[in-house]
């Protein structure tokens, strides 16, 4: 059933309780929108992953503090990603020990209010098709890196 659906949104649902895995089922998905569901909740994004084709996916709002800095290696498997919307997800670190990302088609990642406490990881130097970058409210520390410039 829906296995040729493309766009799914059920942005501002009012849906509560954990994302089903099984949303990886539906492997034809572009576009996922889940944005303004507060009471929503993942302990893991690795159904991502099953997405080949997604190029949108906006998350902002749902709960993915159980998530933690795990989030890169799940978003890692999907080389089609243009646009991540991670806003006010209550993730609080980033994955420092990932090498190197495969998202070389993102260009707009959002992670706007999340309180990461982190310095900015190098994979970050890997995104250079970057066209927008939202780190606003978070407690980033340490010193802004040289490879920064480096990103257009």
């Amino acid at each position: 059933m829906f296995k040729n659906l493309r766009y799914l949104n059920l942005s501002s649902s009012c849906f509560a309780g954990e994302i089903p895995s099984h949303l990886g089922n539906l492997s034809a998905l572009q576009i996922l929108d889940l944005n303004w569901n507060s009471r929503l909740h993942a302990k893991s994004l690795l159904w991502l992953s099953s997405f080949s084709s997604l190029d949108y996916s906006d998350l902002g709002m749902v709960n993915l503090f159980g998530v933690g800095g795990y989030w890169s290696k799940a978003v890692n498997m999907l080389p089609s990603l243009v646009s991540l919307y991670l806003n006010d997800c209550g993730l609080a670190s980033l994955d420092l020990t990932v090498p190197s990302v495969n998202l070389t088609s993102l260009e707009v990642l959002n992670l706007f209010g999340n309180s990461i406490k982190s310095p900015l990881p190098h994979w970050f130097s890997n995104l250079t098709n970057l066209e927008m970058l939202n780190l606003r409210v978070n407690n980033f520390y340490g010193t802004i890196p040289g490879w920064l410039g480096n990103l257009c």
